[in-house]
């Protein structure tokens, strides 16, 4: 008989944590974890549901860094917004006639969605008309269409005009374009 040895005191300290935990800790939301696990299995199986140690955690982080820029936290955004049989609208939103940028910028407590075929012009006269300071979130390769997607769903917290609050999903996908650029 063999005798199974004790483990050391300092692993008493650590807990797993559920999908929705992990998510909290890896700053994402838990759609994007599943899409992330479904191809980098960093997660411990029990039963039907999935528990993240610190070190599955760390490997994510990695993971998820590696492979992140804002354009791709804004692909990974208008892909989970639009599935099933309309993966190529999804195609078209990202892909059509790039013809400038797409910016975020933030004023105080909102965020401007808007697009460009010149970002120093306009980046200029935002910096001029706001009242109080204006900082860049984001710059990314995009059309029209994307920004009227962008401003279709976000419609229930606009401000005003291409002005938003800063809450639900547009705070998480900022939250991922300022991870991405650091």
């Amino acid at each position: 008989m063999s005798r199974q040895q004790a483990l050391p005191s300092w692993t008493n300290n650590i807990v797993p944590v559920d999908m929705d935990g992990a998510a909290v800790l890896l700053g994402i939301s838990r759609r994007f974890l599943v899409d992330v696990i479904r191809q980098h299995k960093h997660y411990e199986p029990r039963g039907n549901r999935k528990v993240f140690y610190p070190e599955h955690i760390n490997r994510l982080k990695v993971v998820i860094s590696i492979h992140r820029s804002p354009k791709d936290a804004l692909v990974q955004f208008v892909k989970a917004r639009i599935s099933g049989n309309m993966s190529d609208k999804a195609d078209e939103v990202l892909s059509d006639c790039v013809s400038g940028s797409v910016y975020f910028v933030r004023c105080v407590d909102r965020i401007k969605i808007g697009f460009t075929d010149n970002w120093d012009g306009r980046f200029r006269i935002l910096k001029t008309s706001c009242p109080y300071p204006v900082t860049v979130i984001a710059l990314v390769p995009g059309s029209r269409h994307l920004e009227l997607f962008l401003h279709r769903s976000f419609k229930d917290i606009r401000a005003h005009g291409e002005w938003f609050r800063e809450q639900g999903d547009l705070r998480e996908l900022i939250g991922l374009m300022v991870a991405a650029n650091e």
